[in-house]
């Protein structure tokens, strides 16, 4: 598998990108300016980045972890999407506890989710900003899992709150994914 950080076009030196997780994508064919050194560009021989070229210089794996460490912090993808997609405020407190749920919550009670959807997460983002109906999508998402796992953190009542994640993400997968060969999250 291959990620941004194994990409010639990730640039690490500039870097205003830096503090946040995401690092400048310096090629001119892909519309993201910034990009997740997590983001999977390739599985085996599947490319999901068209403009993915390894980097001809090796990375150390220190180096290479350090990045990936850094914005995984930063793993939010599917709502991050949708909150761009419907113009959300990125300071809206409301989601404070989504993220201590996918930073804090998630790894602890289910780490095999949490590797799972650092792969899924990217492409299903990614997927739904392309959709022609995409903010009909990203409404019905909010309305009715997004809110109601929000509201399952604030009652403390987490494995609730992650398997209706869960369901959300599948329910995404099936709309998303169908030419992959798609496993069922948390089996």
């Amino acid at each position: 598998m291959k990620y941004c950080c194994d990409c010639a076009y990730m640039d690490t030196n500039e870097g205003e990108g830096k503090n946040i997780g995401k690092y400048p994508c310096t090629n001119k064919r892909i519309k993201d300016s910034y990009v997740s050194a997590r983001k999977v560009v390739r599985g085996g021989d599947t490319p999901f980045c068209p403009g993915f070229l390894e980097a001809f210089w090796s990375r150390g794996e220190w180096e290479r972890e350090q990045y990936m460490k850094e914005s995984k912090r930063h793993g939010y993808y599917v709502l991050t999407a949708i909150k761009d997609i419907l113009g959300l405020d990125e300071q809206d407190v409301r989601f404070n506890k989504f993220v201590y749920l996918r930073d804090v919550i998630i790894p602890e009670l289910d780490p095999k989710f949490d590797k799972e959807y650092e792969f899924y997460g990217p492409i299903l983002a990614d997927e739904l900003k392309s959709d022609i109906f995409g903010k009909e999508a990203s409404q019905y998402y909010l309305l009715n899992y997004i809110y109601k796992v929000i509201n399952d953190v604030e009652e403390e009542k987490y494995e609730e709150a992650i398997d209706l994640y869960k369901t959300m993400i599948n329910s995404m997968k099936l709309q998303y994914l169908d030419n992959f060969k798609v496993l069922k999250l948390g089996n």
